[in-house]
């Protein structure tokens, strides 16, 4: 039987990692599709390419209630860091954006059912990795690729930040199949 995994997390959140990391033992893990998958269906699709796949995406938890709704059986997990701290790092790398956006969506992901929450500064420890690979892979760890993948620093290079992340920014067309409706109410405040 097939399994489908799903890691979302706010920019800065050591996703290029992770999603390299998940790539072992058979499993076939891709980073940051949501925003060239024109849907919930095509997404359903390109995690369709192993017994074992799934995707570390930031962008995805904008959308999740759309990709679980294609896919109900899909394990989730959510690397949480604090907003502030994704922001500086995003700033340290030219690019000025608020990502006010997420917060709720966040919120919203932790409270799913069977989810688990890993802190972002957990994923320097080994017994956290392990409990996030039997959570989302279920198979034997890979404790080699592991202790290939653990000090790399992989991240997306300041060329990516300064053409390709604001070139997908400013083409919406491949978000068409999404609906992006909630993201653009004003929160209600109780009072």
């Amino acid at each position: 039987m097939a399994r489908r995994f799903i890691v979302v997390a706010r920019p800065r959140s050591r996703t290029s990692w992770l999603a390299t990391f998940l790539n072992a033992g058979g499993a076939v893990c891709q980073h940051d599709i949501v925003d060239i998958c024109p849907g919930p269906l095509a997404y359903q699709e390109a995690l369709n390419v192993a017994e074992i796949s799934g995707a570390v995406d930031t962008g995805a938890v904008l959308v999740l209630s759309e990709i679980l709704e294609a896919m109900p059986d899909c394990v989730v997990a959510v690397i949480e860091r604090p907003r502030t701290a994704c922001e500086t790092d995003l700033l340290r790398a030219g690019v000025n954006m608020n990502m006010s956006v997420y917060d709720k969506c966040m919120d919203d992901a932790k409270e799913l059912p069977g989810v688990l929450v890993v802190k972002y500064e957990d994923l320097d420890d080994e017994y956290t990795v392990r409990n996030l690979w039997q959570h989302l892979i279920g198979t034997t760890f890979p404790k080699l690729w592991y202790e290939h993948c653990r000090w790399m620093q992989i991240m997306p290079s300041a060329k990516f930040f300064t053409t390709e992340f604001v070139r997908r920014a400013q083409n919406p067309d491949p978000l068409a199949g999404w609906s992006m409706a909630h993201l653009m109410e004003e929160p209600s405040h109780a009072g």
